[in-house]
């Protein structure tokens, strides 16, 4: 009954235990993902907030458009203010000019009937008349409908500035709105399931890269191989090669001295052919006179 009992416990320790472990590894994983969609969280905060700024940013923009399209305004209304005065001008330098018409035509009726002293200081009296008259002439000359619509051309390129500004304003908040939306109702087992797979991609591409770097390990250690096979051939061909140069200098070598001997051979042969006196007794005439002479004596 004891031992019964004890090996009931000793497997109930067992089986605790190897919950204990598998809840330590549930509770490990749990933490990595944790750590996952508190990266992921930071994440999605960060772009919030470059969204803000570039909002912020957008915003700012904006007002300053709007500011110059005011002072543009502003001074559209000064212009306009400028032009009628510049009509007013016109207008009064006309009447001035048809009141010094008229003036000059009853002068020139009175010339015609004083005498020429009164008439000469009559011209010198009314040419700075007509002198003084000139510069609203020339003011009412100038174009100011011509600056106006400079003024109306800038008015709407900045304007068209602004709507843009607006439209990229709008896409922000939209984006910004669909960021929100996306914490608001984002699914934690989704997100899990989401981490989870991004892992095993993250695990199978270091698993590509891995069998990538071991492929191109083999195909360098080939090659160094290849190489070193290379340069030993290279080597036994060079050491052939100064042999076979050593060899054929010892052959010229020999050819040389047995040419040269030759030579010697062939320069010393006439030497040796040339006829010589012999006191050896022959069998003719002079030999037997030769005999019997030393045989007498």
């Amino acid at each position: 009954m004891l031992q019964s009992r004890r090996q009931d416990l000793e497997a109930q320790i067992r089986g605790l235990r190897e919950e204990v472990d598998k809840g330590q590894g549930r509770l490990q994983a749990t933490h990595e993902e944790l750590l996952i969609l508190r990266r992921e969280r930071r994440e999605h905060s960060r772009g919030l907030e470059r969204a803000r700024s570039e909002a912020g940013e957008a915003l700012s923009a904006l007002r300053r458009l709007q500011r110059r399209v005011s002072e543009l305004e502003e001074e559209s209304r000064l212009q306009d203010a400028d032009v009628s005065g510049a009509s007013l001008q016109s207008e009064l330098a006309h009447s001035l000019d048809s009141d010094q018409d008229r003036k000059a035509d009853g002068h020139r009726d009175a010339r015609d009937t004083l005498c020429p002293e009164i008439q000469e200081a009559l011209s010198h009296q009314s040419s700075p008349q007509e002198e003084s008259l000139e510069p609203p002439k020339k003011r009412a000359s100038l174009s100011p409908g011509e600056i106006l619509e400079e003024k109306e051309a800038e008015v709407a390129r900045l304007q068209d500035e602004m709507a843009l500004q607006r439209a990229e304003l709008q896409s922000l908040r939209e984006e910004l709105q669909r960021q929100k939306e996306l914490r608001a109702h984002e699914d934690p087992e989704e997100a899990l399931r989401g981490a989870l797979s991004d892992r095993d991609e993250a695990v199978n591409k270091a698993l590509e890269l891995s069998l990538e770097l071991s492929r191109v390990s083999l195909e360098r250690d080939s090659l160094s191989r290849e190489l070193f096979r290379t340069i030993r051939q290279k080597v036994a061909l060079t050491q052939e090669l100064e042999a076979w140069q050593d060899d054929m200098q010892v052959v010229i070598g020999q050819q040389l001295r047995s040419q040269r001997q030759k030579e010697l051979s062939a320069t010393e042969w006439p030497r040796r052919a040339a006829p010589r006196f012999s006191l050896r007794l022959g069998p003719g005439p002079a030999g037997g006179f030769l005999s019997s002479l030393f045989r007498r004596t």
